[in-house]
């Protein structure tokens, strides 16, 4: 159990999600395209989080898309109690079937 009056680790932040896609338009029209989505969250108290992706797509056929990238990841806390931070980086490739 945590101290009595202590504050909890969790909290409401505002959260900023952003996409630039021409995906839809793929599935049956150009066979390439770029996907830029994009995740960010700030906390109130110094807190942070960043996530982004920039991936190059395919047609394979209609309703079927491949796609390759590059993300980073990036967030953490500052604040008295706790001093964490990381940043990650990492290709991803998926594939998309509508179905």
């Amino acid at each position: 159990m945590g101290e009595a009056g202590a504050r909890s680790p969790l909290q409401d932040a505002p959260r900023i999600d952003e996409r630039a896609d021409d995906r839809s338009p793929m599935l049956s029209g150009p066979s390439f395209g770029l996907l830029l989505d994009g995740d960010a969250l700030v906390g109130p108290n110094g807190g942070r989080a960043e996530d982004v992706l920039l991936a190059a797509q395919w047609r394979v056929r209609e309703g079927t898309l491949a796609r390759i990238g590059y993300r980073i990841l990036e967030g953490g806390a500052d604040v008295d109690s706790v001093y964490n931070f990381a940043l990650v980086h990492y290709a991803t490739a998926g594939l998309q079937v509508d179905l």
